[in-house]
């Protein structure tokens, strides 16, 4: 994901000159892709609601020096509301959600978590257009695109969103998912599976050493599992980049 971010990026920057481009990372956890990408944006703004990852995102921030991260200590959502955060308990602290059935994995009932509406969030803190956008929220996206839909009617992002299937908070549909982008935006995953469905995790763990990525089209719902989709409007699909062979 790290290489395909970075390719679209370099990607919309050639296209738009002098026209800063930025980077919107929803559920940055402690800043693997928020860190990577202030390499290659002009901003990136980062939101993380949990303390535990955010204060690490934070010291990772002023650690390095970085300018041009602005750290958001907010979740989004479809309207202000608190939440019960369910926190891991292992080692994998990107794995918090708002799902009460993830407490089957470990997860604990951290408490309330604050969440604001999105698209109300960006209008009071004037932030910039997005042009690249990556949602990894652990089933929470639905009300996370529910609540952006005037930000993204405006900037039309490429985006790429982690999709989890069969749970009750998120899509249940491609069609509910379509429904919550703009018009014209075409659909898309990464090739990382096998013919049967399932994760291609040899592929992947070579993917990840090298960079390697294919795009193809996003044409089957499953019923369990995660992909990330990659969202691209008509206007921006020759930006695109549909694969990486270093």
């Amino acid at each position: 994901l790290l290489f395909f971010l970075q390719d679209t990026m370099l990607n919309l920057k050639k296209s738009h000159g002098e026209s800063p481009q930025n980077f919107i990372d929803i559920g940055a956890n402690i800043g693997q892709h928020s860190l990577f990408m202030s390499l290659h944006a002009d901003q990136v703004h980062s939101f993380e609601p949990y303390a535990a990852v955010s204060q690490k995102l934070e010291r990772h921030i002023a650690l390095n020096a970085i300018s041009n991260i602005q750290l958001h200590k907010v979740g989004l959502s479809n309207k202000p509301e608190e939440l019960d955060f369910f926190a891991p308990t292992g080692r994998n602290q990107g794995i918090g959600s708002f799902d009460a059935g993830t407490v089957s994995k470990g997860n604990t009932n951290l408490g309330k978590l604050a969440l604001v509406c999105g698209d109300e969030y960006f209008a009071s803190n004037a932030l910039p257009d997005v042009d690249l956008l990556k949602i990894d929220v652990e089933g929470f996206e639905k009300n996370v695109l529910e609540g952006l839909q005037a930000t993204l009617q405006t900037s039309r992002p490429i985006m790429v969103v982690e999709v989890t299937y069969g749970n009750p908070l998120s899509f249940a549909s491609m069609e509910e998912l379509a429904a919550a982008l703009p018009e014209d935006y075409s659909l898309y995953r990464f090739n990382n599976r096998k013919a049967d469905g399932s994760k291609a995790r040899r592929r992947g763990a070579k993917a990840k050493r090298s960079g390697e990525y294919e795009l193809i089209a996003f044409d089957e719902w499953r019923s369990r599992g995660q992909d990330d989709v990659i969202a691209c409007p008509a206007e921006k699909l020759e930006l695109l980049p549909r694969k990486n062979r270093p």
